[in-house]
């Protein structure tokens, strides 16, 4: 594996373990988040969070493919 793939495939790897430490705590954290007020912020943050990691994997396994990873 090259370290251009490495570069690349590290952080999106980083962003995952994000998502479910992120996630995580909105489960631990429930009760309080609801109290504040906070949940629809969380629960924004978790959606786009997930997104970015979808669509990061995406194109990095599409430039695997492609041969330019």
């Amino acid at each position: 594996m090259n370290a251009k793939r490495i570069l690349w495939i590290v952080p999106n790897a980083f962003l995952h373990v994000m998502w479910i430490a992120v996630a995580i705590f909105v489960l631990i954290n429930l009760r309080g988040i609801q109290e504040i007020g906070l949940l629809p912020f969380w629960a924004t943050i978790m959606t786009l969070l997930f997104f970015v990691n979808v669509y990061g994997t995406y194109r990095i396994i599409g430039w695997i493919n492609e041969g330019k990873l």
